[in-house]
């Protein structure tokens, strides 16, 4: 499981605090964490339902801190098409 600092401040807090490589590792790491959501959605959607095993390589690989605290909460949603209810995950 990968353990990179989730950073809490904006780059620009960031750069008052000359902390700008712990903001641009969280970066990263959320860019990573963003196409392994994605990733994994394209393999387990078949259009209609969800796979239950959807994140399983996901929460395995950055942690359930790391998926539900770097701001992807809403993310799954947004890659559904529309109109796909959340009843229709399992």
């Amino acid at each position: 499981m990968r353990e990179t600092y989730l950073y809490p401040y904006s780059a620009e807090e960031a750069c008052r605090r000359g902390e700008q490589s712990l903001w641009r590792a969280s970066y990263l790491e959320n860019i990573d964490c963003k196409d392994a959501i994605q990733k994994a959605v394209r393999q387990h959607y078949d259009g209609d339902h969800l796979d239950k095993k959807c994140l399983t390589e996901v929460i395995q690989e950055f942690g359930y801190r790391g998926t539900s605290g770097r701001g992807h909460k809403g993310c799954l949603s947004d890659l559904l098409p529309s109109g796909t209810s959340h009843q229709n995950i399992g």
